[in-house]
């Protein structure tokens, strides 16, 4: 499997630089960070000199992404290829994305557009302080731009209103839902907020900031979510559960009627043996359901 050659840190005002830490952000019980829901940006507060304070760290997750999927399948082998867009509301360069594969999966290929690489891929961090750490575990994929200035659509950063692709994956993997996450790049200079910070408040936030799913801009999206050893079952439960995330992060609207019956269905095909054909009776009415439509054909043979 080739290796990525990682994205080199420039000197940018988009993006985010790995830094090294050297505190815990758990052993840090009197400060705290959090997402400021009206910049996007990173709220720190903290106590100096018997005054509280609070400041805002920039982040690199003023990105919009828009993924187009597709996947065929040949005898054990699915191909998926996904072409990124960066909406034109945006207000920072894609440059870099991840992508969660199902930790039993076995994945044979990577592609990418010519000016994109990819790392090495390695299960994401169980340490809830490393920058791989994630809610959802399994093998971590990602590409980020071989070379050039991030800020210029040739070095392949997706810009604003731009698109790039196809990025693929071939695997033993069937589909489902899995996380996906896209970030820029921040430029950490030495008058970054993060380094006006007290050194426990610095820790923390660096934390947060290094961490490429906390810090970036996730999506469900379809993929390599199932191991080829589990029962129909195991599957109807597992994609019951990837459909309740949707759901919870906005993805997916409640109300729907051809989403509660789905639901309806994998409960009821989680707690059968073997495999049962079922019929269902609403179509899907947008594209999103269109795909989960095409898993549910795929996987455990539900058609409408």
């Amino acid at each position: 499997m080739s290796r990525l050659v990682p994205c080199p840190l420039r000197r940018l005002t988009t993006g985010c630089e790995l830094l090294v830490l050297s505190l815990s952000a758990a052993q840090l019980p009197n400060q705290h960070v959090r997402q400021d829901p009206a910049t996007g940006n990173l709220r720190v507060s903290f106590r100096l000199d018997d005054v509280d304070r609070s400041i805002l760290v920039p982040l690199p997750n003023h990105v919009a992404p828009k993924v187009a999927v597709s996947f065929d399948r040949r005898e054990n082998t699915y191909s998926y290829k996904y072409t990124i867009t960066n909406a034109t509301t945006a207000e920072q360069p894609i440059t870099e994305w991840h992508l969660i594969a199902n930790a039993a999966v076995h994945i044979y290929s990577i592609g990418q557009p010519d000016t994109w690489g990819h790392d090495e891929v390695q299960l994401t961090s169980t340490d809830p302080d490393s920058a791989t750490y994630v809610g959802t575990p399994g093998l971590n994929v990602r590409w980020a731009p071989k070379t050039g200035l991030l800020t210029d659509a040739s070095s392949g950063s997706i810009l604003a209103g731009l698109s790039q692709g196809p990025f693929s994956i071939a695997c033993d993997g069937r589909p489902g839902f899995v996380t996906s996450t896209f970030r820029s790049f921040v430029d950490r200079r030495e008058d970054d907020p993060v380094f006006q910070l007290p050194p426990d408040a610095e820790h923390e936030a660096l934390a947060y900031v290094n961490n490429f799913e906390k810090s970036g801009v996730t999506r469900m999206v379809l993929g390599p979510a199932f191991g080829r050893t589990l029962s129909p079952a195991e599957v109807a439960a597992g994609l019951a559960k990837q459909l309740q995330q949707m759901v919870e992060a906005g993805q997916l609207p409640p109300s729907s009627e051809f989403l509660m019956e789905v639901i309806a269905v994998l409960k009821r095909q989680a707690e059968r043996k073997g495999r049962v054909v079922e019929t269902l009776r609403h179509r899907p009415g947008t594209p999103t359901e269109g795909e989960i439509a095409t898993v549910l054909r795929e996987d455990l043979n539900i058609r409408y």
